[in-house]
């Protein structure tokens, strides 16, 4: 039986997932991937992130991309995000309740938005095994407070 799946927080471009819905059957399953942190200099993956707004929910179907993490041996999050609902320069990110999938760890972390900021920073600087010490927070222009790198190594322990 087909079964038509709606969705429900969407205010972007809707065409390919709308026709990738109401394909066939529910057997032609497919889920997007919000995000592939990578590193600027090698290319390399560091983190898959599934993304969702925040509104109130508790949680959001994250299998396959689990299953993509543990092939790929990379560490995975959701995120659910509240934002000022602005675009391009003007967005911004006010909170982020951020939880690892991969490998699996169950406490949710509330973060600013700097705080998420400074989460993708240390996601690179980890990757090449650099200790908060090395980190050139000069270089990204950002300024943590001691309270935001408690913070990051309840994360990253």
């Amino acid at each position: 039986m087909h079964t038509r799946k709606q969705e429900r927080h969407g205010t972007r471009d809707l065409c390919f997932s709308g026709w990738h819905r109401h394909q066939t059957n529910e057997f032609l399953a497919m889920t997007d991937l919000d995000c592939v942190e990578y590193c600027y200099r090698c290319k390399e993956p560091i983190a898959l992130i599934e993304i969702a707004q925040d509104v109130g929910q508790e949680k959001k179907w994250t299998t396959p991309m689990f299953k993509l993490a543990t092939r790929a041996n990379l560490p995975a999050y959701l995120i659910f995000y509240t934002g000022n609902h602005q675009t391009d320069k003007d967005a911004e990110i006010l909170s982020v309740r951020l939880r690892q999938i991969y490998p699996l760890k169950y406490n949710e972390i509330v973060l600013t938005g700097e705080q998420y900021h400074l989460f993708l920073i240390l996601l690179r600087t980890k990757m090449h095994n650099f200790c908060y010490e090395n980190v050139d927070f000069d270089f990204w222009e950002i300024k943590p407070t001691e309270d935001d790198l408690t913070i990051m190594q309840q994360i990253f322990e």
